[in-house]
């Protein structure tokens, strides 16, 4: 059961200071059959990879009838980023 908030602490209580573990957990490894092993490609025409672009892209497209465009800007161009 927990203290009442009208109990006072102790004053020779002393605040914990933090302290690192005896040992560092082993590093981590993708062992995952989905996984990717390698580094993403890269060539030209293929952008820059985020986490999860396509759910981004998802998004920008459900905000198409609320874009306020300038003269000469299309609404493809702005939900894709170009």
């Amino acid at each position: 059961m927990a203290a009442p908030k009208s109990a006072p602490a102790p004053v020779i209580d002393q605040a914990r200071a933090y302290s690192s573990p005896p040992v560092a957990p082993a590093a981590w490894m993708p062992n995952r059959k989905a996984e990717l092993t390698g580094f993403q490609p890269s060539g030209p025409q293929l952008g820059y990879q985020g986490p999860d672009q396509g759910f981004a892209l998802k998004i920008a497209a459900g905000f198409r009838d609320r874009l306020q465009l300038a003269p000469g800007e299309d609404a493809d161009d702005a939900i894709r980023g170009c």
